[in-house]
């Protein structure tokens, strides 16, 4: 939409408009490295750090101090299984964990950092890893496509039936952590996790 000329905040992404030229419509430009795209719930411009020489304020991943101009927002706060976690509940399978299936991978892109293929391909060697995603997909796919509707709990639903799942961040970044860790935390399995190095902070 247009801006208005009176609006006093801009919230621009790194794949929306060039903060740059917001100076002239609005007096603060702020930065969100996540969010809703079309009443969608598709994340974008995940891993981003803010530029504090375009932007008044920030909403991102990283662990940073910036006074009161930034506020860290992982992406994985953007989940309702996020929300289950933070409450202490989980959505448990009723299988026990010892009769659950392997492991699982549930990734829809190919873009990612090589460590993901590379668990997956090792793991695979031993047992079947089951993968509904569009990315390297083995067995049935979920029900609701990745990043629509109810997608967040439906793929948490699906991995309470395994005892693992591989939890790889597309990149390896410090404080970058997304809703692979969560998901597995909230579905009951262990998660075999690389990404963000800080992740137990």
């Amino acid at each position: 939409g247009e801006a208005s000329a009176t609006a006093g905040y801009a919230l621009y992404n790194p794949r929306g408009a060039d903060a740059s030229g917001l100076r002239d419509s609005f007096r603060r430009r702020v930065f969100v490295s996540q969010g809703e795209v079309g009443g969608e719930n598709r994340v974008f411009g995940e891993n981003v750090r803010p530029d504090f020489n375009l932007s008044d304020y920030a909403f991102a991943y990283d662990w940073m101090t910036f006074g009161d101009r930034y506020y860290r927002a992982p992406n994985y706060m953007l989940y309702t299984a996020f929300l289950q976690l933070a409450t202490g509940s989980r959505t448990p399978s009723g299988i026990p964990f010892a009769e659950r299936r392997f492991c699982n991978f549930l990734y829809s892109n190919a873009d990612a950092h090589p460590m993901r293929d590379e668990i997956f391909d090792r793991l695979s060697r031993l047992r079947q890893v089951d993968s509904a995603g569009g990315y390297r997909r083995n067995t049935a796919p979920l029900s609701v496509r990745a990043y629509k509707g109810d997608w967040d709990m439906a793929a948490v639903a699906w991995q309470s039936q395994y005892r693992f799942s591989i939890s790889v961040e597309n990149s390896s970044t410090p404080g970058y952590s997304t809703e692979k860790i969560v998901h597995a935390l909230a579905a009951g399995t262990i998660p075999i996790y690389f990404g963000d190095p800080l992740i137990d902070r």
